[in-house]
């Protein structure tokens, strides 16, 4: 198995969110939005990007882990309805660009 895959699974375990499919919740998180084919590490990545612009704009106060949970699903649709997007609490393109969050610019580390 993938091993970024593998540390996104024991860190839900550890933090007691484990989720049924959580390869596919991950991925159900970038329907409608230009990363749903991108590797797991992207997304990851894309996510905790997203958990940190959320947070400083006063919507997520969970951790910044990459981790999709029901915290960060509910600050995406507050996220959007304020600024008049579709409320669909996933990562498309347009919440991605309302974050400032520019996916061809992922560096793998960081």
């Amino acid at each position: 198995m993938n091993r970024l895959f593998l540390l996104l699974l024991s860190s839900m375990l550890a933090a007691g969110s484990l989720l049924a499919d959580p390869a596919k919740d991950l991925a159900n998180l970038f329907v409608g939005g230009p990363l749903l084919a991108a590797s797991p590490e992207i997304q990851v990545a894309t996510v905790r990007k997203a958990q940190d612009a959320l947070r400083v704009l006063g919507y997520y106060r969970g951790p910044i882990n990459g981790i999709p949970d029901a915290n960060l699903t509910y600050a995406l649709r507050i996220y959007q309805k304020d600024s008049r997007f579709k409320a669909t609490g996933r990562l498309d393109k347009i919440t991605l660009q309302g974050l400032d969050i520019d996916p061809s610019a992922y560096v793998p580390g960081r």
